[in-house]
């Protein structure tokens, strides 16, 4: 046998370019001969292998990469070597994608007036194409209408009105796949309505945070506005603040916060309107707490406990022992 420094079976020239799929793997081959008989080696100039995803196959001339990723992208060097020289040949690999989802559509309730939105957002590789169809009619053979526009992927209808009810659908595609999500408008008129029950009552403490529920529903949206019991916003204090879902928070409560408060929700169609009652309590405090005190064993020791809490409450207090109950305690621990 002639020894012969190593040469490439497969592939036979020195570089190639192959696309790789997002979540498939990828395989490559390095046949050499020579003798004595080459070792394969891989290398990565970028870094490391991903020793978690990678296996060598058939004496290490099969190199297989599971679930490949962005991060794969990049030069694959194959080795071949024996004591008379070496041999090699560089993978170029560009991982591609099909479409995916970053944010499908989803149908809406819109009132009539308000700017209707869906959002078809995808990625790949290459970035897919993506385009709208109204009512099964690709928008670009619909009649210029200024009131809809596609806007960075997403579709706006601007006034949308109830003869604007539609079924939308979007479309991404590149060279590796398709995507495809129907998403409904539906423009109606419903007439504003408060879902949280009518006169409640919530009771707090002095100093703490009262929340007070007003959860509305309507097309339009309705707005909602708090109000006190001479019909004035209760927003002109600062200790109150509205959230977007009705609810009003009432920080550092005072005594005279009691009272009742009237929650109006408004649109074009009606407005309706609920009391929520609100009872400020006194905090309850330990006004003259129990000393320390040395005493000789046997003798009788007496600890006083005085509090301060609202009239309207009925007090209890409760004395314990090293994190016990006294009343559980026997006779000999107390």
């Amino acid at each position: 046998m002639i020894d012969r420094k190593p040469r490439l079976l497969f592939p036979t020239n020195s570089s190639s370019h192959l696309v790789a799929l997002q979540g498939q793997p990828l395989v490559l081959e390095c046949i050499a001969e020579g003798f004595p008989t080459p070792t394969i080696k891989w290398l990565r100039p970028s870094g490391p292998m991903p020793a978690d995803r990678v296996t060598y196959q058939n004496h290490n001339k099969t190199l297989q990469l599971l679930k490949v990723g962005e991060e794969d992208d990049g030069e694959y060097r194959c080795l071949a070597e024996n004591s008379l020289g070496s041999a090699r040949h560089a993978y170029y690999v560009t991982v591609e994608a099909a479409p995916y989802w970053l944010h499908k559509p989803q149908s809406h309730l819109y009132g009539p007036g308000e700017t209707a939105r869906l959002d078809c957002q995808v990625q790949g590789r290459p970035q897919p194409e993506v385009t709208w169809r109204i009512n099964g009619i690709p928008m670009e053979e619909l009649a210029k209408d200024q009131k809809y526009r596609i806007q960075r992927g997403a579709l706006i209808l601007s006034n949308a009105q109830p003869s604007d009810t539609m079924v939308t659908q979007c479309e991404a595609r590149n060279r590796h796949g398709l995507l495809l999500a129907n998403a409904y408008i539906y423009v109606v008129q419903l007439p504003a309505k408060i879902l949280t029950a009518d006169n409640q009552t919530y009771v707090a403490v002095q100093g703490s945070t009262a929340y007070l529920l007003c959860k509305a529903f309507g097309a339009p949206v309705p707005s909602v506005q708090w109000l006190d019991e001479d019909g004035t916003t209760v927003l002109q204090d600062e200790r109150f603040f509205p959230y977007a879902n009705g609810t009003l928070g009432i920080r550092d409560l005072q005594a005279n916060d009691t009272g009742r408060y009237f929650c109006l929700a408004a649109n074009d169609q009606n407005n309706v309107t609920i009391v929520a009652n609100l009872k400020v309590k006194d905090a309850t405090q330990i006004t003259q707490g129990p000393r320390s005190a040395i005493e000789k064993k046997g003798s009788r020791v007496t600890f006083t406990c005085q509090a301060s809490f609202d009239p309207s409450l009925q007090p209890s207090i409760t004395w314990r022992g090293d994190g016990r109950d006294l009343q559980e305690l026997g006779d000999s621990d107390k």
